[in-house]
């Protein structure tokens, strides 16, 4: 089955859907593959695909009502066909329970060849672990919790780097142990407060900019 398809948060409906595209992506879209239903859908991650997975193309989608939802991403409604909603493979909440603004990231352990997923909502940061186990299920675990609430997270020298109102974080990725603090000590300064601002990483240099108009660079 192609997987040459657009997917989509639709407001009206609360959709979180899949446009297929018939063979060449210039032409137009023609049906809707199916639909899951999300109440206030909020941004999707794709995980790379699971080879040994029943369902080895997967979407974690998250919301405003501080669930995170397993979708499979060849048939998002679980029916096989257009026209159906619902049927995701799991639903879990958030790593604090709040709702959940931000963009969900994605890392492959290269040590394990584990998939992990890092998730900020209003209240915590929190990493899960993507299990598959015997029978070709697979499901999130979570592995920690932080409470820190902090923007969409960013990953550079397998090392998670997160901006909450004052600091950016470094945080082990498998543990979520704090490495680092923009606000510490030796740091050469921090950051102000920050609404929707995240951080970037180019040529082993972090920026991030805050709500005071400033853009500060680290070296990583």
């Amino acid at each position: 089955m192609s997987l040459n398809c657009l997917l989509a948060n639709t407001d009206t409906c609360r959709y979180d859907c899949s446009r297929c595209l018939t063979g060449r992506t210039h032409r137009k879209i023609l049906s809707v593959r199916g639909c899951a239903k999300v109440k206030n859908p909020g941004n999707k991650a794709l995980l790379p695909r699971l080879p040994t997975s029943k369902t080895p193309d997967l979407i974690v989608q998250g919301g405003k009502d501080a669930l995170l939802r397993v979708l499979d991403r060849r048939n998002l409604s679980g029916k096989g066909g257009p026209r159906h909603v619902g049927g995701g493979l799991q639903t879990l909440p958030t790593p604090g329970g709040c709702a959940l603004l931000t963009q969900p990231t994605v890392w492959t352990d290269p040590a394990s060849q584990a998939v992990w997923v890092f998730v900020d909502d209003d209240c915590a940061m929190g990493a899960y672990q993507v299990v598959t186990d015997a029978a070709g299920g697979t499901t999130l675990k979570r592995a920690w919790t932080v409470k820190v609430k902090a923007t969409t997270p960013i990953i550079a020298g397998n090392v998670l780097f997160a901006a909450t109102s004052g600091a950016v974080l470094a945080l082990d990725l498998r543990t979520g142990t704090q490495l680092w603090s923009s606000a510490g000590q030796h740091a050469g300064g921090s950051i102000g407060g920050i609404h929707w601002e995240s951080p970037i990483v180019a040529n082993g240099i972090l920026y991030c900019a805050d709500e005071n108009s400033h853009l500060t660079a680290y070296g990583i």
